[in-house]
Formats: structure tokens, sequence, C-alpha cells
């Protein structure tokens, strides 16, 4: 209850900040991505993600803003045993998440990203990340991302695409 709690805050405090200035359709964007997601003591495991953002319209300098909310599942990580006759246990983490992310053009084609923000599945508490974005049209980005929370670290091939 305290998680969900939070993430209501969070949400509604975002909502707040998209209000103030009106929602201007042309800077929501939706994404979908694999990830290769790292957990010590198991073996890697690959999941996806999907994701909702809104480019803020307050930059900083050259830098760009925009927050995200999304839903992540990092497939079953295998715990690494050897010589057992059954099969080891698995686990997994999964949930949804909100960052606020920040853009800096290197060009006009390339972006370096970085964000933080926070998990609210099993997995909880801050997310960290950093990664570059290739401007593939006026409406269609792609993403490569390293994101680290609490627990597990993924390795994130993300398309994004722009309601402009």
């Amino acid at each position: 209850m305290k998680k969900t709690g939070l993430f209501l805050i969070l949400v509604l405090g975002c909502s707040g900040v998209v209000q103030a200035d009106g929602i201007d359709l042309s800077r929501l964007y939706i994404g979908t991505g694999l990830s290769v997601n790292k957990l010590d003591g198991f073996d890697n495991a690959t999941g996806y993600q999907v994701y909702a953002g809104y480019d803020l319209n307050y930059p900083i300098g050259a830098v760009t803003t925009s927050i995200e909310i999304g839903y992540m599942d990092s497939g079953e990580f295998d715990l690494i045993l050897s010589g057992l006759p059954l099969p080891p246990p698995s686990t997994q983490a999964k949930g949804s998440w909100i960052s606020a992310n920040l853009s800096y053009p290197i060009n006009d084609a390339f972006n370096l990203l970085v964000r933080g923000g926070y998990d609210f599945g099993n997995d909880d508490g801050l997310l960290l990340g950093t990664g570059v974005e290739y401007n593939m049209s006026e409406q269609y980005r792609i993403r490569g991302e390293f994101v680290s929370r609490d627990e597990t670290d993924s390795f994130q091939i993300n398309l994004a695409y722009s309601l402009k």
C-alpha cells in the first residue's frame, strides 16, 4: 500500500506539471523494448518494457527534459546451481516505474540520455540510467540504455514513437 500511495503521488505530481501548460499531444510519445537483465547469483534474463512519456517544455540550455511512466518485466532469472537433479529455482523483477529524463543533443541525429526515478515493482527503489538515442525520423527514436535498480541491472534497446 505504501508503494502504491507513493506511486500515485508521483504520477499526480507529474500530471500537474503537464497540466500547468495544458496537454500538447505532439509532445506525447510511447515506446517499447527488449532488455538483458543481470541479478547477482542468477543467470541473465531477457525481458521487456513498455512506457509512455511527455516532453516537457522546460529546456536547460541545450538540454531537454521529459517524464516517463512505464512497466518492466525482467524475464525469469535462474539461480546458478550445478550438480543438482532438480531444475534450479528462478525469480523475476517486474513492476511500474516513473522517471525524469534529461537529453543532450550531440548532433541532429544523436542525443545523450540520463534518467533518474523510482521503481515500484519487486525491485522497488531508485533507478538510474544513461544511454544514447538515435532520431530515425521526426516520429521514431531508438535508444540504447543501461538502467540500474536496487538489485537488477538492465541493458535496454527501446523504440519510441512520438504522436507528432
